[in-house]
């Protein structure tokens, strides 16, 4: 295994027990040695909330809480909706899926004692990013006494040696959501209280009580404040601090829904400063060099034109900001962040952060909606199987496939938008069972994307309206591409444009690209040249805009064409696909779908409508695979809603040549080797000698 820095693995629940004298509020403890041994402050875990049922669909981001000794860690959360719910009944001795450590966490000023101070700033739950930073800080703090999560009266405060004055200012509405408040005095030479309703503590805003004592901190040439909490809390805090100059010593823990967790879906992006212009420090310059990775962003202008719609996941609606031209960057809460310096969030003209900053995330109050499907059984040889049919021995069934001139070692790859450009995901798996590396959606000029919320999730799925994001091509020519060649896999770049001379030009510009194997139009944006109508619905546009591409392209490079479900016969469709010189058909692409918050009741997303994907597009998705194999004769990749190797089995026995999974990476980033593995065992239990035989089983014909 390439060094890693980040694990996917089952771990052992060794604790998850209620707080007393709090409502609904648990301590999970998770025995893992990596985790536990190279978390640092700030930094959170995904954790597949139920392990054997089909609800909720997505993984749940989890602030590390504490370090309880050398292979267990533990995360704090409140019971909010449905997610948690099914978390707090979780029994010791059962096996869930944590993905860790994440995120980019705080850096810490850890200068003599005499020379500074830590501030830390909490609201609620929102402790549970800070409660590590008396540890890092401390000379030699053992594990009996950094647990403040043991009974309140068996904590120890005798190792507690800072090398800087670590001060904590705790606020919530009311005594019962200030955690550990009889024993937290253990960690931190000093703490503060504040309850709204003066249960406990100052009576007020946390933010007030700190403000009592600013100008000690003020005159401080090394204080550092570091904040978790509430929306209200945070934009009363950094817009106060802004005020005082001193927003550039502050950096805040950020919360958003997360898809994916590693910064892939690009659905949990906060608006942000460009990194020269961010103040004081930047967080990303901070950490650039643990990052090792290229955030994307670019310098954008508020007022460029904007990007075309589409229905895909990273295919999903479009929307601009209106107004005067600022200049800005989107960047990724769960990858750049989760921590930033409060001197790069963007401030708009009154001054207040930007409201991208929300309740839902990693405190343990995160998506609480709809479903999920089960887990995978693993496989502990991806690589090649045997067994004995009849008293024989047989070998391993040959799963290889070809894709117009495109060999592909496996039949299995990441669908475009849900994968990035292969980096992320690099630092938990290898890419050896992949059949191909395919990326987000690539235009010509660079694309920031829709405004937040992002993303939301239903039962059954989720919606997204990302926007099609992307560095553009010249961006992604400079910066991507050196990585993806040195995968040794057949690289295949999705692109849009908004006219037919756009999608021609940057295809023959990809098509001379060294390095890519492959290119897929997606066909689902809008048309802006006639009206904004897919160019995917009409038969006559779409045979020009593959005709042109084709021709631009000079037929050198394969030529897959990605197909939206939102037409009233898509057998025809792909025939005429057929006809322009399409090599390979690829769908489906999202469904439009909507969903409404019923106590703000107004839609999750910024936009109103996104793009649906997961188990519940699985029926749609086999149907029209099915539909398009028995049209044409060129090779079909499949997708939608494959979440096992027995869903892709369905899609091969429909018709489909190749897979391409999509939003259960979010949840299994181990889910491409272990549908690689299924097929083989499938094929060799079911007498196949390879994948061939069963494409296409369930027709007639062939």
């Amino acid at each position: 295994m390439h060094g890693k820095r980040i694990v996917s693995e089952k771990c052992l629940v060794t604790v998850n027990r209620k707080i007393k004298d709090t409502e609904g509020t648990y301590i999970l403890r998770i025995k893992n040695d990596f985790i536990a041994a190279n978390f640092k402050p700030g930094q959170f875990v995904m954790v597949k909330i139920n392990p054997d049922g089909l609800n909720p669909l997505l993984s749940r981001p989890f602030s590390i809480f504490n370090k309880f000794n050398d292979s267990e860690f533990e995360i704090l959360y409140r019971v909010f909706g449905k997610g948690t719910e099914i978390l707090s009944n979780i029994k010791e001795g059962t096996y869930l899926d944590v993905t860790g450590p994440l995120g980019n966490g705080f850096s810490l000023n850890k200068k003599n004692k005499n020379a500074g101070i830590n501030v830390l700033i909490a609201g609620g739950i929102g402790i549970a990013p800070l409660n590590t930073i008396p540890l890092f800080l401390g000379e030699s703090l053992s594990a009996d006494a950094q647990s403040t999560v043991q009974d309140e009266e068996s904590v120890n405060s005798e190792n507690s040696v800072n090398y800087v004055k670590t001060v904590l200012y705790y606020g919530a509405k009311k005594a019962e959501e200030l955690y550990f408040r009889h024993s937290i005095h253990a960690m931190f030479d000093e703490v503060y209280f504040a309850t709204d309703d003066g249960s406990f503590g100052y009576k007020g805003s946390i933010v007030d009580l700190l403000y009592e004592n600013i100008d000690v901190y003020k005159n401080l040439e090394n204080t550092s404040f570091y904040a978790c909490g509430p929306k209200p809390m945070l934009n009363s805090l950094i817009s106060r601090l802004y005020t005082d100059g001193l927003s550039g010593k502050l950096q805040v823990s950020l919360e958003e829904s997360f898809g994916c967790g590693i910064g892939v879906c690009l659905g949990c992006v906060v608006k942000t400063k460009p990194d020269n212009n961010a103040g004081n420090i930047s967080k990303s310059s901070v950490n650039k060099n643990l990052n090792e990775d290229i955030s994307e962003t670019d310098n954008i202008k508020d007022n460029i034109s904007e990007p075309p719609v589409c229905d895909g996941i990273n295919d999903g609606a479009n929307s601009g900001v209106s107004g005067k031209s600022v200049e800005f960057q989107y960047k990724r809460v769960c990858k750049d962040g989760p921590v930033f310096y409060a001197s790069e969030i963007f401030i708009s003209e009154n001054e207040n952060p930007s409201s991208s900053i929300n309740k839902a995330g990693k405190t343990g109050k995160g998506r609480e909606t709809a479903a999920e499907q089960s887990s995978i059984v693993e496989r502990s040889n991806a690589s090649a199987y045997s067994s004995l049919k009849d008293g024989v021995k047989i070998v391993s069934p040959d799963i290889s496939v070809k894709l117009g001139n495109l060999k592909l070692d496996y039949p299995v790859m990441p669908a475009s938008g849900t994968f990035g450009y292969g980096e992320e995901f690099f630092e938990i798996i290898e890419y050896n069972n992949f059949g191909a590396l395919v990326t987000k959606g690539i235009s010509l000029s660079p694309s920031k994307g829709n405004e937040m919320p992002r993303i939301c999730e239903t039962s059954c799925g989720m919606i997204n309206s990302i926007g099609l994001q992307n560095v553009g091509y010249d961006k992604f020519i400079e910066a991507k591409m050196p990585f993806l060649k040195t995968l040794n896999k057949p690289v295949i770049v999705n692109f849009y444009g908004s006219s037919i001379e756009e999608y021609a030009e940057l295809a023959k510009k990809l098509g001379e690209t060294e390095g890519i194997s492959a290119i897929e139009a997606n066909i689902s944006c809008p048309n802006i040249k006639e009206g904004g109508r897919s160019f995917g619905s009409d038969p006559e546009v779409v045979y020009e805009l593959v005709s042109s591409v084709k021709e631009s392209t000079g037929g050198k490079i394969p030529l897959i064409v990605k197909l939206t479900p939102m037409v009233n016969d898509i057998s025809f469709i792909a025939e005429v696909c057929e006809k322009a010189g399409a090599d390979i058909i690829s769908l489906i692409n999202t469904l439009p779908a909507a969903s409404i918050d019923i106590k703000t009741k107004k839609f999750k997303l910024s936009r109103g409508y996104g793009g649906l994907s997961g188990a519940a597009v699985k029926p749609v998705a086999i149907k029209l695979v099915g539909d398009v194999y028995n049209a044409v004769r060129i090779p079909v990749i499949g997708m939608g809603g494959i979440s096992s190797w027995q869903d892709a089995v369905e899609f091969f026995l429909a018709g489909a040549t190749a897979v391409a999974v999509g939003t259960y990476s979010f949840v299994n980033p181990k889910i491409i080797p272990e549908i690689s593995a299924g097929l083989k065992n499938y094929l060799a239990e079911n007498g196949f000698d390879d994948i061939y035989q069963i494409i296409g089983l369930a027709h007639d014909r062939r």
